[in-house]
């Protein structure tokens, strides 16, 4: 893998394949989390439910001994990995990529009323951007159609 990449202000903007990275990550980011949430009506509402009780008991946590919790991790692929978790401010989430050509991870925040993304950054960019966007490409189609059958059967 090559050096890694971790963008300050204004170093990831201007390059193309960054750029792509970023975009195309971010995406991918927010269909995982809403392929986790939107698994079923029930389960959405019993996930969304338990992880709304847990930012509620952080916040009158003085001491915050869980900064996180683990949504999901799940292996696509051989040697491949795709990590959720939940940061302990309310609808703040991180989500890691990892393959043997690159490593990603991406902090957002999702509003869940407007269904969307409210902001994003990638954290950490190793490897080869050209293999990321590709593979970022081809799993955000897997995801699609998987939440394009899930909403279909409704």
């Amino acid at each position: 893998m090559s050096d890694e990449l971790t963008p300050h202000a204004g170093e990831w903007e201007g390059d193309i394949f960054r750029d792509m990275v970023t975009f195309r990550f971010i995406e991918l980011s927010m269909s995982v989390l809403e392929l986790i949430f939107n698994d079923s009506e029930e389960n959405m509402v019993a996930l969304k439910e338990e992880y709304l009780e847990w930012i509620e008991k952080e916040a009158v946590t003085d001491v915050q001994a869980d900064k996180t919790v683990e949504i999901c991790e799940f292996t696509p692929m051989n040697e491949t990995s795709i990590k959720l978790v939940a940061l302990n401010r309310k609808y703040e989430f991180f989500t890691s990529f990892k393959t043997p050509v690159f490593e990603t991870s991406i902090l957002f925040s999702y509003d869940f009323e407007r269904m969307d993304v409210v902001g994003a950054r990638v954290v950490s960019f190793k490897g080869d951007m050209n293999i990321a966007i590709n593979w970022a490409e081809m799993f955000l189609d897997r995801v699609d159609k998987i939440l394009e059958y899930s909403s279909d059967e409704e």
